[in-house]
């Protein structure tokens, strides 16, 4: 059973369920390594301690003279470097403490624990993934210590596992209360015990950072060291983190500086622009408050009131024109009832003027014609 790594600030309450039913966490990078797990076995005070990172972050809570800087400095620096020096062995930088104090108790006082078998074999293990094209691949850094009680020397083996195996799944660093030697796990898939410390250092720094060689990964780890070092303040040479930064990125052309360089003075010009318009763009602003806006006003005011007058004139005139075209259309209407009257008077007339016409040329016109001669030669005889 295998979850992604949640993101930085995501709700980590799944991880002590998964953790309960013996899950494992996973990557969610392709891009990059990320550091998952970290553990130890059988070293110092812990039995089997095993600890998940966020995001490649973990915090350790617990009272003082808990355990919580010595499983640090198991997990951290020792394994990134290849090297059990006093420095990288001690949390605070020192020089007194051995890598085999951690290994087999030393009857001290001060030492909580009690003696053991006259061979005492622990295991410290640091895991890093990535998301690749066929899944999810693992990588762990592995140190086995061994050391034999009246002898001086220190047993070490350092060894890396590259592929999909991984502690408490394939890479079973111990068996019930046994510590398994590395010899144990050399069938294990993608398995490899280095012959010494400076091939180990040669895998981690090509395959892990991608350095050609464990001179830049020295620096590293030195600038490591010295940031998780207490009072850093006293122990930071600026001179040799500028050094390394200026290895670690890449030169930058002329060209792109003088580009860069222009493209700021742009931006300075650009932003005196900008204030240049804010300027202006304020006056203009108090312009038209003070004066303009007033102004303007007033004028529409007036220019309202004419044409309030004007549309009032028009209105009237719309009106006159509709009382005229009324009258208008009911004096054509008259005008075409009286050219029918006078038509048909005409007519009368063309009639009157043809029967007096027919009158005049009739026998009965003429004979009273001459009967009122007659009459009228009568009365001059009578």
């Amino acid at each position: 059973m295998t979850a992604p790594a949640p993101a930085p600030g995501q709700d980590l309450a799944s991880w002590p369920e998964l953790v309960r039913a013996g899950g494992l966490p996973g990557p969610s990078r392709s891009d990059r390594w990320q550091l998952l797990r970290a553990g130890v076995v059988n070293l110092w005070e812990f039995d089997v301690a095993e600890y998940w990172l966020a995001g490649g972050r973990a915090q350790f809570v617990g009272q003082n003279q808990s355990g919580k800087s010595t499983l640090m400095a198991l997990t951290s620096l020792i394994l990134l470097a290849g090297d059990l020096d006093r420095e990288l062995v001690d949390t605070f930088g020192q020089q007194h403490k051995t890598f085999r104090y951690y290994v087999e108790p030393t009857g001290d006082p001060q030492d909580r624990r009690e003696s053991g078998p006259a061979t005492a074999r622990g295991w410290a293990w640091l895991e890093f993934a990535r998301l690749g094209d066929d899944g999810p691949r693992y990588f762990t850094c592995l140190l086995y210590a061994q050391a034999r009680r009246g002898v001086a020397g220190l047993d070490t083996t350092w060894a890396v596992c590259d592929g999909t195996a991984r502690v408490r799944a394939g890479l079973d660093l111990h068996q019930g209360a046994a510590v398994r030697p590395p010899a144990a796990l050399a069938a294990v898939p993608g398995f490899r015990a280095a012959p010494e410390p400076d091939r180990y250092r040669a895998w981690v720094a090509r395959e892990l950072f991608g350095f050609t060689g464990p001179d830049r990964l020295d620096a590293v780890v030195r600038m490591l060291s010295v940031l998780r070092t207490p009072h850093l303040g006293q122990r930071l040479d600026p001179g040799f983190f500028t050094a390394q930064l200026r290895t670690a990125l890449p030169a930058v052309e002329p060209a792109q500086i003088a580009g860069l360089a222009e493209g700021w003075d742009a931006l300075d010009a650009l932003a005196r622009d900008r204030d240049q318009a804010r300027t202006a763009r304020d006056a203009v602003a108090a312009y038209l408050a003070r004066a303009w806006s007033p102004w303007a006003d007033t004028t529409l005011r007036w220019r309202a009131d004419d044409l309030l007058a004007s549309v009032a004139r028009l209105d009237a005139a719309d009106r006159a024109a509709a009382d005229a075209a009324a009258a208008v259309a009911t004096a054509r209407d008259q005008l075409a009832e009286t050219a029918g009257q006078l038509q048909s008077a005409r007519d009368t007339r063309d009639r009157v003027e043809q029967g007096y016409e027919d009158l005049l040329i009739s026998p009965a016109y003429a004979g009273s014609a001459d009967t009122a001669a007659r009459v009228s030669g009568l009365q001059q005889i009578a």
